[in-house]
Formats: C-alpha cells, structure tokens, sequence
C-alpha cells in the first residue's frame, strides 16, 4: 500500500487558499484543488511523522488512483507541490505557497494558462481586485502623531516610551504579513535591487518562509544599517545546515547571535521587532550584572 508524508514549511495562509482557488482552480480543476486543500488539511490536524495512504485519501476525495495521480502532477507542474521519494519508497509531498496576484502578472506560463480558461477581461478583473498596491510615499509628508503628542505623562504608565516603541509593532506586523519583495520597500521606501530579489529566490530554495526571510532582513537592518546580501545568505545557509527553518526558531536564533554580539545594557527590545522576548533579554541582563559571561 503505498504511503506518503507531507510536509509545509511555508505558512501558508487563508488568503493563499483563496489565490489557490482564484487563480489555479480555472486550468487545474477541481480534483487537483481538492488534493491540496486535503494535503493542507492533513498537515495542520496530524504531526509532520504521521504517514497516510492513497487509498484512504482516494476514499476520502472519491476520486480514482489515477485521478488523483493526474491531480498530483498537475500541482507539481503549477509549482504548487514538489514531491520526493524515500528509500522505503514512501512519498514526500512538499506544499508550496500558491502565487499571489503580483506574482501571477509576473509568471507568463500561469498568466496565459488562466487568460485562456476565463479570458483577458476577467483576467484583468481579477488581477485588480487581488492586486496589493502601494502609494510612492517618498513625496508625502508624514503628518502622523506619536503616542506622547497625544496622550499625556500623566495619562500612560510610568514607564519610558519612545518612538521606536510605536514602530515595533508596525515592523512585526509587516514581517508577519508581508512578501520579502514588498517589506523590503516598505522599509527603505525603494525598489528591492536584482542582487536583493536573487537573495530572496535563494532564502526561498533553502525552505525559509516568507516571515523567516524577512526575519534575515530585518536583522541586517538593525546590525549593519543595510541589507548586507552576502552576510543574510551566510547566516540563511547555516541555519539551514542545523535545520532551522521554522521562523519561531529562526527569530530566537537570531536573538541569541545578537545577545553575544553586544553587552549593550540599554537595549530595550530584540533585534528582530519581537517584544515577547523582552523578559529573556531582561533575564540575560540580571546574570550578566551578576558576573555572568558567555
């Protein structure tokens, strides 16, 4: 009876699903969509080391071997799934994030397959709808108000704030939610470079989701005022050699190089825009005050 595993490493999320239905359910059907959904379904009930069956995901969809073989090799040729075989001649099925509308304008072979199932006008529909856009803001006046313009000292906690407190949150939910393409000119109000987007490309071959790069990102901002290419592809590639890919781990990896980079006692949030870590750091600081060293 033959097994398979299967494995996502790229947090996918419900508006990928819905990308997925939008955009590939016109040219690869609904058996193939239907696979995927239960691939995604399967992988976030049971653990990563649970094994299922053809025939018990057969029964499941109610379709044949054969169609669900076809529905197979039609996520892999979309890039929706990538699929391996062990030496127990078991299966690997690697899910892959579905592109979203900016990729899909950008992805000639998926763009002309959907323009020739629903046609250019609908295609052009879709496309505006999904479409994330930007202003320029390069040429706009931030006329925003910080925390203390508004409330007064005697309004808020007694505690110190800053600005940098207000931006924290805005970064994180950036690095949470957005493409690597789009944090990076959310951040430096400019154009990701070709050596930037060829990093990227890289970072996603070594199976780091898209939070985790912009993780890598964020921390080259904070350490070298730059997005140092060659320093987040050696730390990337590393990582990736001791198997740290989920972005829960690649953040606290991160924290902990730059805690024993510096013994800077006024540091008051992480590197990575995280603030749950602040009572480790805090910790960190008590031992070291007591003589504590790396």
């Amino acid at each position: 009876m033959e097994k398979y595993y299967i494995e996502n490493s790229e947090s996918i999320t419900s508006s990928d699903l819905e990308n997925l239905r939008v955009f590939y359910q016109p040219f690869i059907g609904p058996n193939a969509i239907s696979l995927y959904q239960y691939l995604y379904d399967m992988h976030t009930i049971y653990d990563a080391r649970h094994n299922f069956t053809y025939n018990d995901t057969n029964e499941f969809l109610s379709i044949s071997k054969e169609e669900m073989v076809k529905a197979r090799q039609l996520l892999e040729a979309t890039g929706l799934i990538k699929s391996f075989l062990t030496k127990d001649q078991s299966y690997l099925f690697q899910l892959k994030r579905p592109l979203n509308a900016n990729e899909i304008t950008q992805n000639k072979l998926i763009s002309s397959l959907l323009i020739e199932k629903i046609g250019i006008e609908k295609f052009q529909q879709l496309i505006k709808v999904k479409t994330v856009t930007h202003f320029d803001k390069t040429c706009l006046v931030d006329i925003s108000k910080n925390f203390l313009d508004v409330f007064q000292p005697n309004e808020t906690i007694d505690v110190e704030l800053n600005d940098e407190d207000f931006i924290l949150t805005d970064r994180n939910l950036a690095m949470e939610s957005l493409e690597p393409e789009i944090f990076i000119y959310t951040i430096l109000k400019a154009e990701p470079t070709s050596g930037q987007l060829l990093m990227i490309e890289h970072l996603k071959q070594l199976h780091f989701s898209r939070k985790a790069i912009n993780l890598f990102i964020n921390y080259s901002l904070n350490v070298n005022k730059s997005i140092v290419i060659k320093y987040i592809e050696k730390i990337a590639l590393d990582f990736a050699k001791k198997n740290i890919l989920n972005e829960i781990d690649v953040e606290r990896e991160l924290d902990n190089i730059y805690i024993n980079k510096t013994t800077n006692k006024n540091l008051q949030s992480n590197v990575v825009m995280k603030p749950t870590h602040l009572e480790d750091l805090n910790y960190i600081y008590e031992l070291a005050d007591d003589g504590w060293e790396n």
